[in-house]
């Protein structure tokens, strides 16, 4: 995690006030109100967290109590990942298994972070087992709307593919790899027709609810690819968020690169220019310092970006 923010944080000015500040919805399993990081007088604490809200069948839009840890978890390592980016947190799951209840609120919530956060950028560390109508036309619309979609691949190992939604067209599918890049085992099969992007997800600190399942600690450390998920998402976010501030000193509206890499195959290009090299049979691993070169100028990266995108219009 440390080589993944060094690469990057030199290069994306934590103090730039932007007109369009980057937003990440992050749908999970909430967070956890008693954390001081989080929330203090039951208020929101950390300014970048812009709203919380509760999906869940059952639930008031303000009970957003993470009741397993994950969603605390994820949330904590979105806060570190994207410093610059502002959150919204859309609890939907209760449980660590999703059952079919629970789908049309995902979509719900989907539809929410889309139509009225506005988000640019949204992290789903779940997937399920089976086509569910209401959230695929969710996705679609997210995709029209031209926002980044980011979902765990499966922890399955070879024994299942993809899950959805990071089965789905245009959705970013990411893998988990353990701290040196090695794919871990629990990831589904490298497709042979798909990139197979793959980030840090084995033994992951971060943000946990004191006294949940046993620990006494408000961190704790978690494997998946459902982790790797908003390290991606993150990471995605700071890259939008480096051009946009980049974009500040274009003076030609038409030749800045913001509105450009909010298409998924923009993105797509720029976690490529990433990929060194494959690892293991087939997955794509991102190492930012390809891109964000410790000897490089923000003008140079920028450049770099800009050459990407002469690139994909060449032939």
């Amino acid at each position: 995690m440390d080589n993944l923010l060094s690469s990057i944080f030199p290069y994306v000015d934590h103090g730039f006030d932007l007109p369009e500040p980057v937003r990440i919805a992050i749908l999970d399993s909430g967070l956890d109100p008693e954390n001081p990081f989080l929330v203090e007088d039951q208020q929101l604490a950390n300014p970048r967290i812009k709203e919380a809200r509760s999906f869940v069948h059952g639930t008031g839009p303000s009970d957003i109590r993470d009741e397993i840890g994950h969603g605390t978890h994820a949330l904590g390592l979105l806060l570190k990942v994207a410093p610059c980016a502002e959150i919204y947190v859309a609890r939907i799951a209760r449980r660590e298994t999703l059952d079919p209840s629970t789908y049309d609120d995902i979509a719900k919530a989907i539809d929410h972070a889309v139509e009225q956060w506005k988000v640019d950028i949204i992290s789903m560390s779940f997937g399920i087992r089976e086509y569910h109508e209401l959230m695929s036309t969710a996705i679609s619309n997210a995709l029209n709307k031209r926002t980044l979609l980011f979902a765990a691949a499966s922890n399955d190992g070879a024994n299942l593919g993809r899950a959805f939604p990071a089965q789905y067209p245009s959705v970013f599918c990411i893998h988990s790899t353990d701290g040196n890049g090695n794919p871990s085992n629990f990831n589904p099969t490298a497709s042979e027709t798909d990139v197979n992007f793959s980030l840090l997800g084995e033994h992951v600190s971060s943000h946990w609810p004191a006294g949940m399942n046993g620990h006494d600690q408000t961190v704790n450390v978690m494997s998946g690819t459902s982790v790797a998920t908003p390290i991606a998402a993150g990471l995605a976010a700071s890259v939008l968020s480096f051009v946009r501030q980049q974009d500040q000193h274009i003076a030609v509206e038409s030749e800045r690169l913001g509105p450009w890499l909010k298409r998924d195959n923009s993105m797509d290009a720029v976690f490529k220019s990433m990929v060194r090299g494959r690892r293991g049979v087939g997955y794509d691993y991102i190492t930012p310092h390809v891109l964000f070169d410790s000897g490089s100028t923000r003008e140079d990266v920028y450049g770099r970006i800009k050459d990407i995108k002469r690139n994909m219009y060449k032939y």
